[in-house]
């Protein structure tokens, strides 16, 4: 298949054929990367190898073209143009068609609208292959308005009436498809109506912890993680000390543990803290990211280190989450690997299970090869997500309107879906996004330089498809969607799946917020001020 450049495109491209997709374009990687079922890293990562070497060759004219001088050195696949270069009315190569649930849930907001702005409108239907569930590539939606009753039609005609009542918009959604392919559970959700909330989250929270002034250990500075234990205290783990602070149901600061240092009960650059087994807590620190375990009443149990397994300068094994039966899910860091490994971990850091290799971050190296080599994502390019999910660890890139979830010894259990249509980002959207990071430097000096730097980052092809995820306390998925720049809601919305995959509908989370734990009836997060004031707060959220 990878003897030649076009033998191994066309044996690509025969496979989306095979599965009813379109698909051009000469790049292997890439069109692996976006078939439904995506294949093993290694396998991607040397189509990379070989698209980094194709050849293009005009008549009569022998030159060789690296793609790497257009695209992401690292990962050709997925960092496609720049915006001086052409841009074609669809960037991406492979037009995907809707599902039918997709359409469907479109469609029903679209026939309220309808119905709202013309009175006349009785009743609409759509009929044809989506009525009959039988739709394939290119298949269209037929609809119809009649001038019989809704009964009378739907005796003459094979045609499904779509919901025109003015308060039909009550969030109801068409049932997920579920579907198993080589044993692997996939599930194709419509998106919930825009406006549509399945919960609610309280607007005022009802506990906070951290102030502008006051005492020391109200005061946080780089919170990076927090969690509640079962009789209601809160542990923050404020990054900016490496203290681990505890605060009483009432956020009465009660007890600190650690503190920066070398100490058997210090911690240096503490990185996470998570429930461990007993009600005892866990939590990890670098350079080594070794890991500490306290009982309930704050005394250390012991500290332990993850045994290494790959060898790697700066892409070391970490911890990266606890999961089910006291082990611990672990891998090299997506930002600086790619490949990487995921593994699972028994409690005393030894390897239990490995999960395999992984897509990283995409990364974009400027100036390759030289001593002004500078490392990049590209403009809305893809990160990974790790979570564990119940039995199986979510891991994917964010760049598509999915998430795998892969039992533990590797092998793809579930791909959960939901309709959303990608879309390319706009100039100025682009422009947007550079601005952003512009802003972070200090002086006018940095930001000009900055800016040039950012101008020559290649542009995904799509905008992410989702911002990040979370699992709940009672394995519920909750998916961040991804805002654009400049485009900013008031909060954030999520869309929250069952334990099997299936959507359940959205929920809106309060603005400049970090999530890091959700309850059966709360959310407990870091929120910013306006002067960037750190405070640890709890929100109800009230299940439907």
């Amino acid at each position: 298949m990878f003897r030649g450049s076009s033998g191994r495109e066309k044996a690509v491209k025969s496979l989306h054929l095979a599965l009813g997709r379109e698909a051009w374009g000469h790049v292997t990687a890439r069109l692996l990367n976006q078939l439904p079922t995506l294949p093993p890293a290694q396998l991607i990562y040397r189509a990379r190898i070989l698209d980094n070497y194709y050849i293009t060759c005009p008549p009569g004219i022998r030159t060789v073209t690296s793609r790497a001088r257009h695209t992401n050195t690292t990962d050709p696949f997925t960092a496609p143009r720049l915006w001086t270069m052409p841009v074609r009315s669809s960037p991406s190569s492979v037009k995907l068609w809707p599902t039918p649930d997709v359409v469907l849930a479109e469609l029903r907001p679209w026939a309220v609208r309808q119905r709202k702005a013309r009175s006349e409108l009785a009743a609409l239907g759509y009929f044809g292959s989506h009525a009959r569930r039988d739709t394939g590539f290119g298949s269209g939606l037929d609809l119809v308005r009649p001038r019989m009753n809704t009964r009378t039609l739907a005796v003459l005609l094979p045609l499904i009436a779509v919901a025109c009542q003015p308060d039909s918009n009550d969030g109801s959604l068409p049932a997920p498809a579920t579907r198993d392919s080589a044993d692997i559970r996939i599930v194709e959700n419509p998106r919930p109506p825009d406006g549509s909330r399945l919960w609610q989250v309280g607007p005022e929270w009802t506990l906070s912890i951290g102030d502008r002034e006051g005492a020391d250990p109200y005061l946080l500075h780089q919170v990076v993680d927090a969690m509640k234990l079962p009789d209601g205290r809160i542990v923050v783990a404020n990054g900016g000390d490496g203290e681990l602070r505890v605060f009483d149901a009432s956020g009465t600061h009660v007890a600190t543990l650690g503190g920066r240092g070398e100490g058997p009960d210090e911690f240096d650059y503490l990185a996470l803290v998570e429930p461990w087994p007993g009600d005892s807590i866990i939590a990890w620190y670098g350079p080594r990211l070794s890991l500490k375990v306290f009982d309930s009443e704050g005394n250390l149990g012991r500290t332990f280190t993850l045994e290494q397994t790959v060898d790697h300068p700066v892409a070391t094994v970490r911890a990266a989450a606890v999961i089910a039966g006291g082990r611990i899910l672990a891998g090299q860091h997506p930002h600086v690997a790619d490949p990487v490994v995921v593994e699972v971990r028994d409690a005393e850091g030894r390897l239990f299970g490995s999960l395999g290799e992984h897509p990283g971050d995409e990364r974009y190296i400027a100036n390759e090869g030289t001593d002004r080599a500078m490392m990049f994502q590209p403009i809305f390019g893809a990160r990974a997500v790790q979570v564990p999910w119940g039995d199986l660890v979510v891991h994917n890139l964010n760049n598509r309107n999915e998430v795998r979830a892969f039992a533990r010894d590797g092998t793809l259990a579930r791909i959960v879906r939901w309709g959303r249509v990608p879309r390319s980002p706009t100039p100025e959207e682009v422009d947007a996004h550079i601005e952003e990071r512009v802003s972070w430097e200090t002086g006018e000096e940095d930001r000009l330089r900055a800016r040039n730097e950012y101008r020559s980052v290649p542009v995904a092809e799509n905008l992410p498809g989702f911002a990040s995820v979370v699992v709940d306390r009672l394995n519920h998925l909750w998916i961040e969607e991804y805002e654009p720049p400049g485009q900013e809601r008031p909060g954030s919305v999520w869309a929250v799946f069952d334990p099997e995959g299936q959507v359940l509908g959205l929920v809106e989370t309060p603005d400049r917020v970090e999530i890091f734990e959700i309850g059966e009836d709360y959310i407990l997060g870091c929120e910013w001020d306006a002067l960037e004031v750190e405070r640890v707060r709890v929100w109800p959220l009230q299940r439907g």
